[in-house]
């Protein structure tokens, strides 16, 4: 049992999401995770929980081959509005698993903001499909909160440490982590092996 995906309404993408600034530019912290890959060109990328579509734009400006996923239909409705038909958005339940996406398929898988909203059981399933799919020497960006309990009703088992994190990825080691705003939000960047 997960979250109501009625939970992640319009509302809730308009008002507690910071995807872009008033500029029009990705926000900081977003821009942080992301530069931890210094050149997406040709890059084949898997934005998990896009949301609005921030990254998955900001990306394939960078010329990156993108395909994105989220569960909400409201997310659905709202990347559209924000992207073009270049962009490819999946609408499903990725605690399903991505059985219709080979092994080693995608150089870098972007989670930013979607670990926090998943229960263990859920994450357990997403991180070994994420795993799977990652190329060997591949990149998984995890942008989440590290801290003791949840925000909300929509965050959930939230992990103490990058280390609790990386153990629902098997065959990956942190490469690296990152914060932005301690303990705000850390960037976990995890090495397929």
């Amino acid at each position: 049992m997960g979250v109501s995906q009625s939970k992640y309404d319009r509302n809730y993408y308009l008002t507690n999401c910071d995807g872009y600034t008033q500029d029009g530019s990705l926000c900081g912290r977003l821009q942080t995770i992301l530069s931890h890959i210094p050149n997406w060109s040709g890059m084949t990328v898997f934005d998990i929980g896009c949301g609005r579509g921030e990254v998955t734009k900001h990306l394939i400006s960078l010329g990156a081959n993108v395909i994105s996923t989220d569960y909400s239909y409201a997310a659905f409705d709202l990347f559209k509005d924000n992207n073009t038909d270049r962009e490819v958005f999946i609408r499903t339940d990725v605690t399903n698993g991505f059985d219709w996406i080979k092994d080693s398929y995608f150089d870098v898988i972007v989670l930013a903001d979607i670990v926090e909203h998943l229960y263990n059981n859920q994450l357990s399933i997403l991180g070994k499909e994420v795993s799977r799919m990652t190329k060997s020497c591949g990149i998984i960006l995890i942008d989440t909160p590290i801290m003791n309990g949840g925000e909300s009703e929509l965050h959930v088992d939230i992990k103490e440490s990058a280390q609790e994190v990386q153990k629902y990825f098997p065959n990956t080691k942190i490469f690296n982590t990152h914060w932005y705003k301690k303990p705000e939000h850390c960037n976990i960047i995890l090495y397929k092996l």
